[in-house]
């Protein structure tokens, strides 16, 4: 398993490090450390070639006076950790240099975000969640021992759903999880019981998990909320959930359950991004 972790030298860093650590240990993994000396979208990625050799050179020294520094700070002696500094814009070069690496999982510690910030802005956490082809696992806290044994997968179980059985069936086999499916009703999007667990059911059958399920509906104010009031109650590890690629003003209107949860949510959070 090859694990990349994105870092900034930030305390969230090294506490998204120790839970990478924990999971590459058990896993007999690989961890990669990126950091990114950020380009800003205005620029392109065309000021690489303009900047001069000693701009450079100087940029490169000092990120990598800070990953050793960084390292010095990891306690963990088992597990492989190799490093990489890159220049690129930020997100776009984590999600590139995570296909470049055939990394299994990008693991990214979350501050979360709110208001204007997170209707505009957002965090590069967030914008990686909406676009990564590797599935993103999210954490806000960190406790030694982290594992996913029992995991909270919500969904509306609908065909669209079936683009990310691969991530789901892995994740079964990585972690060995046990998988609550969450269906969560509201009032706008309000289905009966029984279709819904016809619809689950028929999931459960068409998809060969190979992991015990449990078939679950939850009624709420909003997905996001039924979710985490869910897998609190069942004291999940994790909550895993399906995103769609929305950006700008497309995200603002339709929003993203993905992006939601890492924004607010406590417990760690899976996505797996819906392929078209």
């Amino acid at each position: 398993m090859k694990i990349l972790v994105p870092v900034d030298f930030s305390d969230q860093s090294l506490l998204a490090v120790q839970a990478a650590a924990d999971i590459a240990s058990e896993q007999k993994g690989e961890i990669v450390l990126l950091h990114m000396l950020d380009i800003p979208n205005f620029y392109g990625t065309d000021i690489i070639r303009e900047l001069n050799s000693d701009e450079s050179f100087f940029m490169m020294k000092g990120a990598k006076q800070k990953m050793e520094e960084f390292e010095g700070k990891i306690k963990q002696e088992d597990v492989e950790i190799r490093t990489e500094i890159r220049l690129d814009n930020t997100y776009s070069g984590i999600i590139d240099f995570a296909d470049e690496i055939a990394a299994d999982y990008i693991l990214m510690g979350s501050h979360g975000a709110s208001g204007l910030k997170e209707v505009f802005v957002g965090s590069n956490t967030e914008k990686v969640v909406r676009r990564s082809n590797v599935p993103v696992i999210c954490i806000k806290d960190y406790e030694a021992g982290l594992s996913f044994k029992n995991i909270v997968f919500a969904s509306n179980f609908y065909k669209e759903s079936d683009t990310v059985l691969p991530y789901l069936k892995q994740l079964i086999k990585d972690f060995g999880c046990k998988v609550h499916l969450l269906r969560v009703n509201t009032e706008r999007d309000f289905e009966t019981t029984w279709y819904s667990r016809k619809v689950m059911e028929e999931f459960i059958n068409s998809s060969e998990l190979g992991s015990e399920c449990t078939i679950n509906i939850y009624n709420d104010d909003s997905v996001e909320s039924g979710i985490m009031r869910f897998a609190n109650e069942i004291e999940a590890d994790a909550m895993v959930v399906s995103t769609h690629q929305r950006r700008g003003l497309n995200h603002w209107f339709n929003g993203s359950l993905g992006s939601d949860l890492v924004n607010h949510a406590v417990l760690p959070v899976i996505t797996f991004r819906i392929k078209k």
